[in-house]
């Protein structure tokens, strides 16, 4: 049985200034980086080391996509989505724009490499898969799909 992801392929055309890149200003930790083929086998982890990201060389063009969309299919979570933009900044992480909300996420930045990713809050109480916690869920959800008195009563009052 398949039991998760361990580790993504991150597409980059320098592979010294995209593990500056991921090390200084990401905080990732190096796992290794040995030769390999026509450049190096570079990994990189997260702090929380749950994801291995492996900094191979480009083959081909870059992603493109719209500006005002990422470039990567790799979303990003931080617990302190404002706190996390303006540590980033301070390290010279490429925000286009401040925190606002996306329907990819919350956020997007730049890597030293041209791709661009979503970076979205990460909230525990509904394991991170809104942004949201559940009671925010659990009250936008009510919010939204409440009915009137008038049309539960037309109902017997079931729902």
């Amino acid at each position: 049985m398949v039991r998760g992801i361990g580790k993504v392929v991150l597409e980059v055309e320098d592979q010294d200034r995209a593990l500056a890149f991921w090390i200084e200003r990401m905080g990732y930790e190096l796992v290794q980086d040995a030769p390999c083929g026509n450049g190096r086998w570079i990994e990189v982890r997260t702090p929380d080391k749950a994801v291995t990201a492996v900094l191979s060389l480009r083959q081909g063009q870059r992603p493109s996509s719209p500006e005002a969309l990422p470039t990567s299919n790799i979303v990003f979570f931080c617990n302190d989505l404002p706190r996390t933009y303006e540590e980033l900044r301070a390290r010279g992480v490429e925000f286009p724009q401040a925190p606002v909300r996306q329907p990819f996420g919350w956020l997007m930045f730049g890597d030293s490499e041209g791709n661009r990713f979503a970076l979205t809050p990460y909230d525990e109480t509904d394991g991170g898969r809104t942004g949201l916690g559940g009671a925010q869920m659990k009250r936008r959800s009510a919010n939204e799909a409440a009915p009137s008195s008038a049309s539960s009563a037309g109902r017997g009052g079931e729902r």
